[in-house]
């Protein structure tokens, strides 16, 4: 037995020692665990369980993290629902509604002791636990706080905002940014030590506002939770010497020096007291002295910590919130307009102090004040409360003694409350909620209950007449300050950014000066200068000589001599005008250009005599204009664009104010300008040179940077610029110079270590050069999608080039066919892509014309009648000036030479050129900007299909509503099946079935405005996937159809680590999602009775193979993948060697606007038009007997801007390549278009598309455009590729499956034409020509004789003789038509023989024929062959000669004299040859093409002897 005396004798070694130290500790912290985890009355609420073990939980995101922990107990409720348990001892509560519950006055809580430690000033009233305590103390310092003490020293507070306003005159006058952030917690520091200890710091004196002061204070915030976590050590190291501690922590030294000034201050104020000689003014600190509190309560060191307290909390939250405030109101242009609006009305003059009560009264004002205090938090740690009794928050009971908190960070977070709550929305404050509660109730920022800030109302005194004096005197600007410098990021009990801690920073500019108008057209006369002098009355008629859009297309500016006027774009409406004075207008010359920042934040007015007139451009989105209101009035149900316009009416519009900023001289003139996001470009005249402007200087004070041409090594000769273009999305600016040639630049980040004479500011390259005459560039314009240059030359030619890299290689692409002579379209004036890329309208002197990206020529104004255009003034489609694509390219504005008017083009696009799937490639769906445009012509009959009829058209408008808010549509796609629609706007979605004719939108707009789609749609079934980006999350969603749009309804949500590129379905339930990631996600669409979800199988980046779980994960090893870049048809194919499984990447086509894999529409949704044709059974016997089956099932098809080019099988390009480049793989089919087409409608042969014309009525005054549907056979092309490949199965095969076609007679004819042509202009033949095969055939058609009589009428006679080369002899087909009673096909031969000299002249076929005619009472044959031997014989004696033969009576002499003068027919020369209308086949717009009844049969023809073939309008005119 081990005694106390025994051990005593032999006492335990140091080894010993530590072990059973160790065996102690474990056993403690075991016990700690057991009890903490299992034990403890906190066990039974939820929270991480490591959280609830440890205090180094919450100590990691404190002190390793850096003020994370507020942050990670959000995520905590996020997981564990409102109550968690976020250590071992507290619980924390995120509801809104129980704030007031657990902060209520009637509550005595104490403070957490833990809690209260890490403010290191023990002793204050805020660091005090006790509720009774606290009260005691908190009690002399109220009335020093109260709304009449701060009204009474508002004196004191208006010297110390007028000392900062001096100090900002100071900056104004040296024209440097000021440190506002700095200054301002000067200004308050200098207030609070005023009030509480009756000296004045004096920081707003100092140069640098007191900089170190700050830092300190910053320093000892940001040190809470070191003393948190190790109180008894920050206690310990204060009771060592200093140099001790200093060497010890040298971060120390912030707090030392802070509390070694209260101690001076302190100790002045004791002593001046004691004295009788101090003779302070009214201080916080004077009544604490004088007050009735215990004489303890009166030491030094608790009066230095209640001072410390004050000093701190005085200073840095009401700075804070003046800086974030600040920021915000300048970065919100509309409300900083509208806030100095209402300071304006209620502070008439700028230069005496406004008064505390005239602020108060300013709601805007305040709202704007409650709205930086909701951002800024008050406090963003929690306020931790402990209740001697139980707490009950729903169905939890808080056991008594427990720590309960919660934070102003999720109250003002809150989106139920407060939308959007990431944003400045002071009207948010000014609002009445709909669900009646007020947001002071949940406002936070300065506590509630007995612990409520005491320094409320001098908070708000400072922040009203700060906010309100500097607002009202100066103009200011951000300068070097972001979001983040003033956003929430980490706790320190408050809130601080991610980095720095000295707020905003600003440039201080001139006094303001508003202008704006009122309701309608606005217009402010502005003279630079503050220059006054009566203006001259503007003309407006005036022309207008510039157009800008914005980068988004929403807004635009127009400029005429005189005035700048601004316009919404939908609907085309003036939101404000500035008018220039005489005088201005003598100093700096008239307006010759205008140009706009692309956020129209700036406006930038190009003059005569070389200056730039600035102007800020202020939206106010709450404001409007143009509203109609209409009350108590019976008005008729609109639908459609009335409905839209009705809506447009009730909401109204946008204010825009007008404001100007400065005049910019620029001495060596202006040849050009540019006005981008962080500068303006100008490019000088004498010298060239380019200048680049900022809109405010860098942080060196430098604005503007200058670099001649002739030191720009790339740039030849150093010709002075003459247009710049610059696009954003590729980084990328087109210079025009004065020898003709063009080059991309790019823009190099400043050097601020260069002088000015070394600084390169430019990298480019030359890519046009003029190699003949006509060629000179003049204008260019950029398409950031396809990456393509475009330039147009002097003599109207337009040349495309594609920018492969930023390195130089820029080759040439394609060059645009022109759509008249030179002298019809005159000199270009203008060029622009459409927004979406696929389309280019350039403007000419005499007129416009539009081209699809790689040139498929599209509408034209040289089309129209120039006359007519001229009768009814129609100036747009006469001249162009500039024109500018506008509202998401659903629009072109227009300026015409010489014409004050504004002329807009609505447009229609097709569906593909917002979401690119195999739906909207496969249907013919148009958009316009307030409706839907359907084809419906897929379900119906195949003349039907070919048809231009308007019924074929379904009108569907967008639901008003929707397109209110969310306008423009920005993506829309299409079912397989054609049933449903979706649509995206800016927010949101909707979706319609096309059978009900119903329209599903979101029941409330805070679900729809929760998103946006941004990656495209795609329809499995009944069942919309979309691909969102909301709150910078990444999600694809499932919605039913079945179901009502809304939070609850979405089907399934899958999260994606990044944002879609695009996404569409493969084969019949595969899903494929390419991310910006560069990887593509495979999903499978697991569809049950329960419900529909998406399961990944597998993914595939370019920089590896990664394998999900699941079956179908294996597909990687043999996945085939088609990508569309820059317009490049990219087959990535998978392939094995020894490494293992690799990915090859091929191009395969060039120029390519959109494919159509047609596997792609899947078979489960395939619907009955689009199937494939239905084959006999006799017919499908013969097929399945053949060794393949070639049909079009698999192909893959494309459009390149000229034709729509075929793979007839998808296997031709996947087989692996041998070769480096794509020459290995076979050429596919080409088949001509002059239209646009839209859709290859398998099972009716034919190519579908649209056709844009001008219509111009004598009894109309305007012309309108319409697009009509056009159609082209592709079966003629596919069967003469099969039979050139020596294939005539695959080529049966195919006429065979569209052989029920009622057109496809006329499609063999076509493809005999095509070949005798070909063959007739080679002058080979040979028994293996593509010739004979083709003959060879076409004989095995039943309608063989009748095509070949068909294609000799449409053929040259000189050609019939290489027909007939591979043909039985004439004879020998008449022969075989009269067997089968084709006495017309017969008739057509009769004509061949006569044409080879073989018909005798006794005409003895004739006569057989006649015959055969009169026994089957064909008499209009009878006619026909009567009128035939006339014209052999112009004596009639043929003709008696064989009526007597079949014993018909003749007429008399006279009478057949007078029959021969009626009928005298003249034998048709035979012609040179001449090409038919429509040589490649286009369907609805030649003789050739099909008509609703079907091609003309051999039963029509009519015969001409000595000649081609003669109409039915040749006979009937001499009948």
């Amino acid at each position: 037995m081990v005694t106390v005396a025994s051990l005593m004798e032999h006492p335990l070694s140091w080894p010993s020692l530590l072990f059973l130290g160790l065996c102690v500790f474990v056993v403690y912290a075991t016990a700690t665990a057991v009890y903490r985890l299992f034990l403890s009355p906190l066990n039974k609420f939820p929270g991480p369980r490591l959280a609830a073990l440890t205090y180094w939980f919450e100590y990691y995101y404190d002190l390793v993290k850096g003020g994370r922990f507020q942050s990670r107990i959000a995520k905590m409720h996020d997981r564990y629902g409102p109550i968690v348990r976020i250590n071992p001892h507290e619980l924390h509560i995120r509801d809104i509604d129980f704030y007031d519950v657990l902060y209520r006055r009637e509550n005595k809580l104490d403070k957490f002791p833990d809690q209260i430690a890490m403010f290191g000033i023990p002793g204050s009233h805020f660091a005090t636990a006790s509720h009774d305590l606290h009260r005691a103390r908190r009690a002399p310092l109220a009335p020093y706080f109260s709304k009449k003490s701060i009204t009474d020293m508002s004196g004191a507070i208006e010297e110390k905002i007028e000392a900062l306003c001096r100090r900002m005159r100071q900056h104004q006058a040296q024209a440097k940014p000021m440190p506002l952030g700095l200054g301002f917690v000067a200004m308050t520091t200098d207030i609070i030590s005023v009030h509480a200890l009756g000296d004045c710091y004096e920081l707003l004196e100092r140069d640098d506002f007191g900089i170190d002061h700050h830092h300190n204070i910053v320093g000892f915030i940001q040190s809470c939770h070191f003393i948190k976590h190790w109180t008894s050590l920050f206690f310990f190291m204060q009771t060592l010497p200093d140099a001790v501690t200093l060497w010890l922590n040298p971060r120390m030294k912030l707090t030392m020096d802070i509390i070694n000034r209260m101690h001076v201050d302190v100790k002045s104020i004791m002593k001046g007291m004691e004295e009788k000689s101090y003779k302070p003014n009214p201080s916080v600190f004077e009544g604490l002295l004088t007050s009735n509190l215990p004489p303890q309560e009166k030491s030094l060191d608790r009066l230095v910590k209640e001072g410390m307290a004050l000093i701190i909390a005085g200073s840095e939250a009401t700075a804070q919130t003046l800086s974030v405030t600040t920021y915000h109101l300048l970065a919100n242009p509309d409300k900083l307009a509208k806030l100095r609006t209402t300071l304006h009305d209620s502070v008439p003059d700028p230069n005496a102090p406004p008064s505390l009560a005239q602020l108060e009264s300013n709601p805007y004002l305040v709202a704007c004040v409650q709205e930086g205090l909701r951002l800024v938090y008050g406090t963003a740690g929690r306020l931790a409360r402990v209740s001697k009794e139980a707490i009950r928050y729903g169905n939890w009971v808080i056991p008594p003694g427990t720590p309960v908190g919660m934070d102003s960070v999720s109250m003002h977070n809150d989106e139920t409350v407060f939308p959007d709550h990431d944003s400045f929305i002071p009207e948010r404050w000014l609002e009445k909620r709909e669900d009646g509660k007020r947001l002071e109730k949940y406002f936070t920022s300065f506590g509630k209950g007995t612990r409520q800030c005491l320094g409320m109302n001098l908070a708000y005194a400072e922040l009203y007449m700060t906010i309100g004096t500097i607002f009202r005197r100066f103009d200011l600007e951000l300068s070097e300050t972001t979001r983040e410098t003033v956003q929430y990021s980490r706790d320190y009990f408050n809130a601080f950014p991610e980095k720095g801690c000295d707020g905003v920073k600003v440039t201080i500019k001139s006094g303001a000066h508003i202008y704006s108008a009122n309701r309608r057209r606005r217009k402010a006369r502005i003279s630079p200068g503050d220059q006054e002098e009566e203006d001259e009355e503007e003309d407006d008629s005036a022309p207008i000589l510039g157009l800008r859009t914005s980068r988004s297309g929403h807004l635009l500016a127009t400029v005429t001599a005189t005035t700048m006027t601004v316009w919404q774009a939908s609907p085309l409406v003036v939101l404000a005008a500035a008018s220039r004075s005489a005088a201005s207008l003598r100093s700096y010359g008239p307006n010759v250009a205008v140009h706009l920042r692309p956020d129209v934040s700036i406006a930038v007015v190009q003059t005569s005599n070389g200056f730039l007139v600035t102007y800020s451009i202020i939206v106010e989105p709450t404001a409007r204009v143009y509203q109609q209101i209409r009350e108590g009035v019976n008005q008729r149900k609109a639908t459609g664009t009335d409905s839209l316009i009705l809506e447009q009416e009730r909401a109204g519009l946008r204010e825009v104010i007008i404001k100007f900023r400065m005049v910019i001289r620029i001495d060596a003139g202006i040849a050009a300008a540019l006005a981008l996001d962080n500068e303006v470009v100008v490019a000088t005249k004498k010298p060239a040179a380019v200048q680049c402007i900022k809109w405010t200087p860098d942080s060196a004070g430098k604005q503007t940077s200058t670099e001649l041409t002739n030191r720009m090594a790339w740039m030849q000769d150093g010709s002075r610029i003459t247009d710049m273009i610059h696009d954003r999305a590729m980084s990328l600016t087109v210079w025009i110079t004065g020898d003709g040639k063009a080059y991309a630049v790019q823009r190099l980040p400043d050097r601020l270590n260069e002088s000015e004479g070394n600084q390169r500011l430019f990298r480019g390259y030359g890519f046009h050069s003029p190699n003949e005459q006509g060629t000179d560039a003049m204008k260019a314009a950029i398409n950031a999608r396809f990456s393509l240059l475009a330039i147009g030359c002097t003599q109207g030619e337009i040349h495309v080039y594609v920018a492969r890299d930023y390195a130089g290689s820029i080759p040439p692409s394609h060059k645009l066919p022109s759509p008249a002579t030179f002298s019809t379209t005159g000199q270009i004036t203008s060029m622009s892509y459409s927004p979406d890329g696929y389309c280019l309208m350039v403007g000419y002197e005499h007129g416009w014309a539009m081209w699809s990206v790689y040139g498929k020529p599209g509408a034209s104004s040289f089309s129209a009648d120039g006359r007519l255009s001229a009768v009814h003034d129609e100036s747009w489609l006469r001249s162009v000036n500039s024109l500018s694509w506008t509202n998401a390219g659903f629009g072109v504005l227009l300026t015409c030479l010489d014409d004050s008017r504004l002329w807009e083009i609505g447009m229609t696009k097709s569906a593909v050129t917002t979401c690119f799937s195999a739906a909207n490639i496969s249907r013919t769906l148009l958009l316009s900007s307030s409706r839907l445009i359907l084809y419906r012509g897929f379900d119906l009959p195949s003349t039907t299909t070919i048809s231009a009829d308007a019924p074929l058209w379904q009108h569907v408008a967008i639901p008003t509503g929707y397109l209110i808010n969310q306008n423009p549509i920005r993506c829309v796609v299409t079912s397989l099946d054609g049933r449903y629609i979706a649509v995206a706007g800016r927010r949101g979605l909707a979706h319609y079935s096309v059978n009900s004719g119903r329209w599903k939108t979101f029941d409330d707009t805070e679900s729809e405005n929760a998103f946006i789609v941004r990656g495209g749609m795609c329809w499995y079934q009944h069942v919309l996937i979309a691909a969102i980006e909301s709150d910078d999350a990444y999600e694809l969603r499932l919605y039913s159809r079945e179901l009502g749009l809304n939070t609850n309804s979405v089907l399934h949500v899958e999260h994606l680590p990044s944002a879609v590129v695009t996404l569409s379905i493969a084969g019949q339930d595969s899903l494929l999602v390419y991310t910006f990631e560069n990887i593509l996600h495979h999903y499978v669409i697991n569809a049950s009775s329960t419900g529909v979800k998406l399961v990944q199988v597998g993914q595939l980046a370019l920089h590896g193979i990664s394998q999900g779980d699941g079956d179908p994960s294996q597909d990687v090893t043999h996945a085939s993948v088609l990508f569309l870049v820059d317009a490049k048809l990219v087959l990535l194919q998978s392939s094995t060697n020894e490494a293992g499984l690799k990915y090859d990447l091929r191009v395969v086509a060039h120029n390519v606007e959109y494919f159509d894999l047609v596997r792609d529409r899947g078979a489960l949704l395939r619907s009955p038009a689009q199937s494939r044709p239905e084959i006999p059974s006799e017919v499908d016997t013969l097929v399945s007997g053949l060794q393949s089956d070639s049909g079009l099932d698999d192909s893959l098809w494309y459009f390149d801007g000229g034709s729509v080019r075929c793979w007839m099988d998808i296997d031709d390009i996947l087989m692996p390549s041998t070769t480096e480049n794509d020459r290995d793989v076979p050429q596919p089919v080409a088949i001509a278009v002059d239209f646009y087409p839209t859709s290859v409608v398998l099972n009716k042969g034919v190519i579908l598309g649209l056709d844009a014309e001008i219509i111009q009525r004598r009894d109309a005054h305007f012309a309108y455009m319409r697009h009509g549907i056009r159609t082209q056979l592709f079966i003629p092309d596919i069967l003469r590729r099969h039979l050139s490949q020596f294939d005539p199965a695959a080529a049966s095969i195919l006429a065979l499956r569209y052989q029920h076609l009622p057109y496809f007679s006329h499609a063999l004819e076509l493809l005999l034409h095509t070949v005798l042509d070909e063959e007739v202009d080679s002058g080979l033949g040979s028994d293996d020509s593509l010739m004979s095969r083709v003959v060879s055939f076409l004989s095995s058609f039943p309608d063989y004789l009748d095509i070949v009589v068909q294609c000799t009428r449409k053929t040259e006679v000189r050609s019939w003789r290489t027909l007939f080369a591979y043909l039985p002899s004439p004879q020998q087909l008449f022969e075989e038509s009269l067997a089968k009673d084709l006495l017309k096909t017969a008739g057509g031969y009769l004509l061949v023989l006569h044409t080879f000299q073989e018909l005798e002249t006794s005409s003895e076929q004739c006569v057989r024929l006649l015959q055969r005619a009169k026994e089957v009472g064909d008499w209009d044959l009878c006619k026909e062959l009567a009128r035939f031997l006339m014209a052999l014989d112009a004596s009639g004696e043929t003709l008696r000669e064989t009526l007597s033969r079949m014993s018909i009576e003749t007429a008399t002499e006279t009478s057949v004299q007078s029959t021969d003068e009626s009928v005298r027919l003249s034998t048709p020369r035979v012609l040179k040859r001449q090409q038919p209308q429509h040589p490649n086949g286009s369907l609805g717009r030649s003789r050739d093409s099909i008509s609703s009844e079907g091609p003309k049969t051999s039963s029509e023809a009519v015969l001409s002897p000595n000649g081609t073939a003669v109409s039915e309008d040749y006979f009937s005119s001499r009948s």
